[in-house]
């Protein structure tokens, strides 16, 4: 998705609306009123005001947590939005690479066993299946799986493959996550034209949309990048 740096939402900047969709991507999907205000900088009302603007455009929806107080969970409109860009269109050729070259780490994740989880469905949607030459984003929903079905060595792998990234872990969730994390951090490898999202977690959102799935067995098949279009942008 490509946002016009100049554009607001009743009348705050698009970057600051961007900046708050961020913010409660980065606390698990989901914000409460106080966090909402610190980072739009603005008092309760007006606060309110773009948050229930935010769940009417689809960017949120409005729920309550365990203890009654009220939260605004990011939808995969919202997620779009968060992860929006100010920057030039690419071409088309440049998202057929960006595209090859994610499944070629799609292969290589399903390949070598020192990555724990195995990629088990891709589908494309949004502007890449759009006839136009020039697009923002090339949108993917990927579902994954262990590669390990006894429970018992599962865990004594994901340990073995924690202790090995030697790595100084934010919290406790990233401890726990990471083998699936890495395959995350592999597969986006900070491309900024691959936009990635959890198929189960959009799968209702998928189901209104042009889709298209990739057939993962013929990955095998494919012609390394640099026969690929040269990489313009």
């Amino acid at each position: 998705m490509r946002i016009d740096s100049q554009d607001t939402l009743l009348g705050v900047p698009i970057l600051m609306v961007r900046a708050l969709l961020r913010r409660s991507m980065s606390y698990g999907g989901a914000i409460s009123e106080r966090l909402a205000r610190r980072t739009l900088k603005l008092g309760p009302e007006r606060t309110r005001e773009i948050l229930d603007e935010l769940v009417r455009q689809g960017c949120y929806e409005a729920g309550e947590n365990h203890l009654g107080e009220p939260y605004w969970e990011n939808t995969i409109q919202g997620n779009t939005l968060a992860l929006a860009t100010a920057a030039k269109l690419v071409k088309r050729e440049t998202a057929d690479w960006a595209l090859a070259e994610f499944l070629t780490r799609v292969l290589e994740v399903n390949r070598n066993p020192n990555y724990l989880f195995k990629v088990t469905r891709v589908v494309l949607f949004g502007s890449y299946l759009e006839d136009t030459q020039r697009l923002d984003f090339v949108e993917l929903a990927i579902e994954t799986a262990s590669k390990i079905d006894s429970p018992d060595q599962r865990e004594a792998l994901y340990l073995e493959r924690r202790q090995a990234s030697q790595r100084n872990f934010k919290d406790f969730m990233e401890y726990l996550g990471w083998p699936l994390i890495e395959v995350w951090r592999f597969l986006k490898s900070r491309s900024r034209i691959i936009s990635l999202y959890d198929y189960r977690s959009e799968e209702k959102y998928l189901q209104t949309v042009k889709t298209r799935q990739i057939d993962l067995k013929t990955l095998a098949g494919l012609p390394d990048t640099e026969e690929l279009h040269p990489r313009t942008v």
